[in-house]
């Protein structure tokens, strides 16, 4: 994430900035793990996203899969705060809106355009959607090495003409199967 003047804010700043990374929600959120913040002058800090408190009447207004097309589906989990989520200028540190995730990637938050309707900033939850992983690894993979093996039924290096495969009804001169025969007696006019 960019910052404005290219300096690191103050400290607290920077901890509520990294705590709030929708890239790191993954690994801010698992117990398991722990992220320490090292600011120069003060001591290791243990950085943790919280959650914003839950609605108590509605904790939970959807929770299902989608059909997105064809054999593409969400997992979409649609929360309601008891509070409105402050909205961020910076969409890496929104915590409001619904987390899209794939494999293990949290790649942004978004309300789909519905920031300004009323009751928007009490949304958060995420949208898994592993599509998105399989989409990007064949776009990021190299493409598999084909290696052709030179055939002899194929024309010479020197432009010469091509033997008859053995057991074949070609002649020398005949073009491949699949291929057009141009011939000046099949040429058309």
């Amino acid at each position: 994430m960019p910052l404005a003047d290219g300096r690191l804010p103050p400290s607290a700043r920077l901890r509520r900035l990294v705590a709030d990374l929708v890239q790191l929600r993954p690994i801010l959120e698992d117990e398991r793990r722990e992220l320490l913040l090292d600011l120069s002058g003060e001591p290791l800090q243990l950085v943790r996203y919280t959650p914003p408190e839950p609605d108590p009447e509605r904790p939970v207004l959807f929770d299902g899969e989608i059909e997105l097309q064809r054999g593409v589906t969400a997992r979409v989990v649609v929360r309601r705060a008891a509070q409105p989520i402050p909205l961020s200028p910076a969409r890496a540190a929104r915590r409001g809106g619904l987390v899209v995730m794939s494999g293990r990637a949290a790649h942004e938050t978004t309300l789909a355009g519905l920031e300004a309707r009323p009751g928007a900033r009490h949304l958060y939850g995420d949208v898994r959607c592993e599509a998105i992983e399989r989409l990007q690894r064949e776009a990021l993979d190299p493409p598999p090495v084909r290696r052709c093996p030179l055939r002899s039924d194929r024309a010479t290096a020197a432009g010469g003409p091509r033997p008859a495969p053995s057991g074949s009804t070609e002649t020398a001169s005949s073009p491949p199967r699949g291929e057009p025969d141009e011939s000046p007696a099949n040429r058309v006019r």
